[in-house]
């Protein structure tokens, strides 16, 4: 998905892939988080096309990135011990996630550390 640059005019990518499918879904991930309706976002209205501040562009590119890293994470995690083990250990520490955008990558390596601590201890 590309986005204009609303100081430049310039179009720049601002990617997200499902790293089970493989799929480009870049505008889901900004269409659940709410920003393509809250005015962070402005749509060009001939064009069709995005178009966001640099700083707001750079949010979301860093945002994407740390997601996409967390996704992989908890593949890894998936793979190593089981989904459904990490699945079920993964809702009962949710509720660590009620918190804002800023300490969301916190709440979820806390969550990543717990999930390897449970299931790595002898059975």
């Amino acid at each position: 998905m590309d986005i204009i640059i609303k100081e430049s005019g310039v179009r720049k990518p601002l990617i997200y892939m499902d790293s089970k499918t493989g799929t480009e879904c870049t505008r889901y991930v900004l269409d659940a988080s709410g920003v393509l309706t809250n005015g962070s976002f402005t749509v060009d209205e001939e064009t069709g096309d995005y178009i966001a501040s640099i700083d707001e562009y750079n949010w979301w590119k860093e945002y994407l990135a740390v997601k996409q890293e967390e996704e992989k994470t908890l593949f890894a995690l998936c793979n190593e011990f089981g989904e459904a083990a990490v699945s079920q250990l993964f809702m009962e520490h949710q509720h660590l996630l009620n918190t804002d955008a800023e300490h969301e990558h916190e709440a979820m390596e806390r969550i990543f550390d717990l999930i390897r601590t449970q299931l790595s201890q002898p059975k």
